[in-house]
């Protein structure tokens, strides 16, 4: 009957079959011969073969549909629930005592599934439940450990983890490899001489510094000396060590020891360059644990963090924590001196070599190089430079305004936001859209990271806070206020950025509808319409209606550009 089933269903045709008989569940009786178990683990190894075998035949006689790119499991997708089983039942040796049992098995398996074809795919149970498979991975390595002699088990367990290995991230090295804590919580029994492995550790990995090196070397530090001992980790390896920077600062807020944070940060910044990635990560840390009363300590932070890694999200937590409008002048005056002056980018060249965990925070962040200078554009607005701010914004193209890296976009928005805001007037809605947007934007490099750090034991430590698109868009809209509130600007300058605006809008229109990029002719639309809004705001709307006219009659063969003029124009009444 199992003959007659399909390769990968037979595992459980025999489960059931088993169940149905009474015989010996999938832990076995304490009465069974060892021999049975081995012979009973075969045939279940022998089932997952036979399947892999099926389903790499069907693999080479079924390729992808080229909507199908993204697929990496395709025929692998009905073998793994029968890897997860097998695994299942080679653990359950494991916690019957039969550690090498268990390890032999393992490895069986580990074989079997090592293999991709020419498309990618592959029979990887992580990629349909990654914590599934790390479970497993941890089984293993607990297996590995306890078939070892104690003197040996360090290499053991390093080769081990090297077989079972993840897809991940060099500079996340929790997402590549099983963790020491995972090792050790595979099951409910102490590992026996753990301790002395852990001991054995920092001797056998003092010297490394790839990613699976790094990551135990700092988890076994912080398990056998805590702070001290990785911030001593930190002090002794400087610069090319940077993930045990931020664990000893993180386990400093962690035991809530604000003043030993700010120490481990200070020193920091005496190590590393500058302008490198990690000193915003850094002030991230401690900026969550000093006290909210402590200005001047939080504007530094915040200061430094916004220099390191200049996106708009950060430019608004420095100004929020600024008490007063002098301070927030001067802060943002010195940040934009900082920013656009030359070299201001970190220097590549002081980095780590690539395969050193956190090598990136080394050096400058991407925003350094995309969000520079709208960061510096924002900055003089807040700071009452309007001035300085068209000045960098005339130095940017018309050209790639939506992706959060252009000065002129930054500008030409806040314009016509503190433009069509004045007097108690409200922007309209496409003014509004854009505004949300671009400052949205300029936050873009951070917008998926997470606002929490993880130490090398897993646990983790707040580290930064997330602003949503409309917190950033009502946060700035205020800070605008404010800052105009402060430095109003004169009848003959709003007249002045008024006329400003439409220019550069007429420029947008002529670098895309000049240059017939139709897929972003509502772009083009959407400026102009966004500059008529603000006229008929200040009570203007034939200057509005003439720029209308104005755009319109220069391009009167464009009938895709008309349309989407009419139609941002419908959407702005």
């Amino acid at each position: 009957m199992a003959d007659d089933c399909h390769p990968r269903e037979r595992a459980l045709f025999l489960g059931r079959i088993r169940d149905a008989l009474g015989g010996e569940d999938s832990k076995g009786g304490s009465g069974t011969d060892p021999s049975d178990w081995a012979i009973d683990l075969d045939a279940v190894i022998q089932e997952l073969r036979q399947a892999i075998v099926a389903a790499k035949w069907e693999a080479e006689m079924t390729p992808p549909f080229p909507d199908e790119d993204e697929d990496t499991l395709g025929p692998f997708a009905d073998v793994i629930p029968l890897v997860d089983s097998t695994l299942e039942r080679i653990g359950n040796e494991l916690e019957h005592g039969r550690a090498e049992c268990a390890r032999a098995g393992y490895e069986q398996v580990w074989e079997l599934i090592d293999f991709e074809d020419e498309f990618g795919r592959a029979p990887r149970l992580e990629e349909e439940d990654p914590e599934r498979a790390r479970e497993h991975a941890a089984r293993y390595l607990r297996s590995v450990y306890l078939a070892t002699n104690t003197e040996d088990r360090p290499m053991a367990l390093c080769e081990a983890a090297e077989r079972v290995r993840f897809v991940g991230f060099s500079g996340q090295p929790s997402t590549l490899y099983i963790t020491l804590r995972e090792i050790a919580e595979a099951s409910r029994a102490t590992l026996p001489a753990w301790d002395t492995t852990l001991h054995q550790l920092l001797s056998a990995l003092e010297g490394r510094f790839d990613p699976l090196g790094d990551l135990w070397l700092r988890a076994a530090t912080q398990e056998r000396h805590g702070i001290d001992g990785l911030a001593a980790l930190a002090y002794r390896d400087g610069i090319k060590r940077p993930l045990a920077w931020l664990d000893a600062v993180g386990m400093a807020i962690q035991q809530r020891d604000a003043a030993r944070a700010i120490e481990i940060e200070r020193a920091a910044a005496e190590c590393f360059p500058p302008r490198a990635q990690i000193r915003a990560e850094l002030a991230d840390l401690v900026a969550h644990a000093v006290d909210p009363a402590d200005e001047t300590l939080l504007a530094r932070l915040r200061y430094d963090a916004f220099l390191t890694d200049p996106t708009t999200d950060r430019l608004l937590a420095l100004w929020q924590a600024l008490g007063n409008a002098d301070d927030q002048a001067a802060w943002l005056v010195r940040a934009v001196e900082h920013l656009t002056a030359n070299g201001s980018r970190g220097d590549e060249s002081l980095r780590p070599q690539c395969g050193t965990p956190g090598a990136e925070l080394t050096g400058p962040s991407l925003s350094q190089k995309y969000t520079n200078g709208p960061a510096a554009a924002l900055a003089a607005l807040l700071a009452g430079q309007w001035d300085r701010a068209r000045t960098l914004a005339e130095e940017a193209d018309s050209l790639g305004w939506s992706r959060g890296t252009n000065a002129q976009s930054v500008v030409f928005i806040s314009a016509l936001m503190a433009l069509s805001s004045a007097d108690g007037a409200e922007p309209g809605p496409m003014t509004t859209e854009l505004w949300s947007a671009t400052v949205a934007a300029g936050a873009w490099q951070r917008a998926d990271v997470t606002t929490t750090y993880a130490l090398p034991n897993g646990e983790r430590v707040p580290q930064r806070d997330q602003f949503g698109t409309e917190t950033l868009a009502q946060g700035y809209r205020v800070a605008l206020a404010q800052s105009l509130a402060q430095r109003p600007l004169s009848a003959k300058e709003t007249e002045t950025w008024l006329a400003w605006c439409m220019e550069a809008a007429a420029a947008r229109c002529d670098g895309i509808v000049g240059n017939q990029h139709r897929r972003a002719y509502p772009r083009a639309a959407g400026v102009v319409a966004a500059c008529y809004e603000t006229a008929c705001a200040r009570s203007q709307p034939r200057a509005g209606e003439q720029f209308l006219q104005r755009i319109r009659s220069l391009y009167p063969r464009h009938s895709a550009f008309q349309r989407a003029l009419r139609e941002a124009i419908n959407r702005s009444t």
